[in-house]
């Protein structure tokens, strides 16, 4: 039977273990968080889906002396290295998925490397776009092209703490991994409704070869809205993840089509990844040594804009 342990029971992670309880191999699921309120709003989001909760157990002490096959760490970025370390040091890993962003500084994300390295674990980042069935067909529809640019507008989308998403879709769609980024943020520092950490807008610009990569995000509105635009040479797809919709349009600018295009919640993914990774021992979530390699740029350039408009504050970079 596998054993599952899921830490941290907030948001997101609740969000998992309604998942989780839709694998249909046997499966024993601890989910622990030292905030009693978080795991009994987990339990009650897990008896909104499932009935079946027998082998699910909550609990507000880190496991230990124990054996698992899967752990997702569903913490906060400022303490998600401890938990880790924490969780490694008294139990035995085999595979692991993490949150995003998935630390707030690139010494912390070495020193995750050195330990996954010694304790000889695989593990992911759940920038989940690449499981979606309908960016994986998208993707399938572009390499038939060539792909050119993509372009993300919008208010209010978090482009410090969910902009990674957007550029890990970038090299899932284009398939390069070096890039150049730049900021063009602006000098206001809006507290987040992630205790500790800090959004910012304007625009972010990448580029990978001939390709590139438009970020942009004001607050305009406090309702969160915006478009992904994704070229080829021969067509502009228009992509509205809130309605599930995508336009198609030619060079022309004609419009060819409009159709649906799932969003699929993690409430309704992270069963099917982590089967994969139990029986497969891969899955289609970002590895960790590629998705380090992206964080090592990203929060490089966040955190260089913190030190710009608020030197000797940020010790490190105060997203999640």
């Amino acid at each position: 039977m596998n054993n599952i342990v899921l830490v941290g029971a907030g948001q997101i992670g609740s969000r998992h273990l309604q998942a989780l309880s839709n694998i249909k191999n046997e499966c024993r699921i601890t989910v622990f968080d030292p905030n009693q309120s978080a795991l009994e709003r987990a339990q009650n989001r897990l008896l909104d889906v499932s009935d079946n909760a027998l082998n699910v157990f909550f609990t507000t002490e880190m496991p230990v002396d124990d054996s698992f096959s899967l752990a997702i760490i569903a913490t906060s970025a400022d303490v998600r290295l401890a938990v880790f370390e924490a969780l490694v040091q008294q139990n035995k890993l085999k595979y692991i998925i993490f949150e995003k962003v998935l630390f707030q500084s690139v010494l912390q994300i070495q020193q995750c490397t050195k330990l996954l390295e010694t304790h000889a674990i695989r593990a992911w980042v759940n920038c989940p776009r690449r499981a979606f069935t309908s960016y994986k067909k998208l993707k399938s529809v572009i390499e038939e092209e060539q792909f050119a640019s993509m372009k993300v507008t919008g208010s209010s989308y978090g482009l410090a703490c969910n902009g990674i998403h957007f550029v890990d879709l970038f090299v899932f769609l284009n398939g390069l991994n070096n890039l150049n980024m730049k900021s063009e943020l602006g000098c206001d520092v809006i507290e987040s409704k992630r205790g500790g950490c800090f959004e910012v807008f304007g625009k972010l610009h990448i580029t990978a070869n001939d390709h590139s990569l438009s970020l942009f995000c004001d607050n305009v509105t406090d309702s969160q809205r915006y478009e992904i635009e994704i070229r080829t040479t021969q067509t502009r797809f228009v992509i509205d993840e809130l309605a599930q919709k995508m336009r198609v349009y030619n060079n022309e600018d004609t419009l060819l089509s409009t159709t649906e295009f799932v969003v699929t919640p993690q409430s309704q993914l992270s069963h099917i990844v982590a089967t994969e990774i139990m029986t497969k021992g891969r899955c289609d979530l970002t590895t960790f040594s590629e998705s380090a390699l992206l964080h090592e740029q990203y929060l490089s350039v966040f955190i260089a804009h913190f030190n710009a408009i608020q030197p000797n504050r940020f010790k490190v970079c105060p997203i999640s």
